[in-house]
């Protein structure tokens, strides 16, 4: 049965307890109305794969193996994997300024651009935050369990799936139409097999899925005025070669083995 799966009873967790924020999502239009950034109520559910995990680490493991848990989390990983945390920190932004640039070609409606660089800082410690509560779910719990069954890549592909699913009520409580949700949902899957990349490569760094998901967030909120004229198609364009660049260069079994790699 699923629930006999350590990671089938968190994700059956991770779901029941995100009905309340669904149910705020629809009671309260937005996060907070002094925002400017436009954010469903239900965002607070970005805590919850975080929480489900330490519960389940503790309740199962005990308090010592919970310390274990959290220290790898907050690890930066092993020697010598900077550069992936440069990737980490680059990937997203980059990505998302080809969008716009993709948008501009193809003529798209765009406002004037403004980047409210004073809010960066902001928007940077919110988004880690929620990032952290994601990742120590998704990546660090999560991953593992379905890695001892699949590949990388399949394991990616099951959590991203997911992931997508889980952010399904609120991205319809944005009001954006079921075209803007598909896009957004081919993105979030795509971005879920970055995450895995970065992280398996990183040395199963927790910290480095962090910093991709905030990064990922605060990119796509200080898409020019606030995120307003975002366009996940276009995302999904710009990153769908990336994602297919990854997976003709790297291993699909791991993700971390460079294909073309001499063999001793």
């Amino acid at each position: 049965m699923l629930s006999d799966f350590p990671a089938g009873r968190f994700f059956v967790l991770v779901f029941l307890f995100s009905v309340p924020f669904w149910a705020a999502g629809f009671l309260f239009k937005r996060f907070a109305e002094e925002m400017p950034i436009d954010l469903p109520a239900s965002a607070f559910m970005a805590l919850v794969p975080g929480a489900v995990a330490i519960f389940l680490v503790r309740r199962d493991l005990g308090r010592e193996r919970l310390l274990d848990f959290l220290h790898a989390a907050f690890a930066v990983g092993q020697p010598g994997k900077g550069v992936w945390y440069a990737v980490a920190f680059g990937f997203a932004p980059v990505a998302i300024i080809l969008s716009y640039i993709l948008l501009l070609i193809t003529g798209a409606p765009l406002p004037v651009t403004h980047l409210p660089l004073d809010v960066v800082p902001i928007f940077f410690v919110l988004f880690l935050i929620g990032a952290l509560g994601e990742e120590l779910g998704w990546q660090a719990y999560a991953y593992g369990p379905l890695r001892t069954r699949w590949t990388a890549l399949q394991s990616a592909l099951i959590l991203g799936v997911i992931w997508m699913t889980w952010h399904l009520i609120p991205y319809f409580q944005t009001g954006h139409d079921i075209w803007w949700i598909v896009s957004q949902c081919l993105v979030i899957l795509m971005m879920r097999v970055i995450i895995v990349w970065i992280f398996v490569n990183a040395g199963n760094s927790t910290a480095a899925a962090v910093l991709f998901h905030a990064m990922s967030n605060m990119g796509v909120f200080l898409f020019p005025n606030y995120g307003t004229h975002y366009n996940p198609l276009a995302l999904a364009l710009v990153l769908a070669p990336a994602v297919a660049a990854i997976l003709f260069l790297w291993d699909a079994g791991t993700l971390s083995r460079y294909r073309f790699a001499e063999r001793p």
